[in-house]
Parts: structure tokens; sequence; C-alpha cells
């Protein structure tokens, strides 16, 4: 793994934990929420996690691309 795919690596793991963090946190306010502004914010959560999922798959696939362009480049012909 080179250094470019290893930041990319950190930052998608921080992106990852950062959305993880803020749905925990709803969670656990949704215990003290009994209002209709709770479900709303709860389906946008979850559009936000959804979101998240594609932001995540997308980095992994540049992280591929780039070591196998590192790859190619360091063969010798």
């Amino acid at each position: 793994m080179n250094e470019y795919t290893q930041q990319i690596k950190r930052d998608l793991d921080d992106f990852q934990a950062a959305v993880q963090k803020l749905s925990s946190g709803v969670k656990t306010a949704s215990s003290l929420w009994r209002d209709p502004k709770y479900s709303q914010l709860s389906s946008e959560l979850a559009q936000i996690a959804n979101s998240s999922k594609s932001v995540i798959t997308t980095g992994d696939k540049s992280c591929e691309t780039i070591n196998k362009f590192f790859k190619i480049a360091s063969e010798e012909y």
C-alpha cells in the first residue's frame, strides 16, 4: 500500500467514525425526544448513512485503482 492509499484509507476511517458517532448520538438522544422532529431527524440521518456507504465504496475503489497504477508504473519492460 503506498502513501496515497494509506492517506485515503485514514480519511475514510475518520469519515466512517464521524458518521457512526453522529448516528450513535442521535440514537442516545432518541430516548429524550418524543416529538415528530425526531422522526424527521432520524430519516435524514438514515439518508446520510446510505450516502456514506457510497463514499466509502468509492474510496475503496480509488485505493484499488491507485495501487494498480503504481504496480503498473513500477514494472520494467
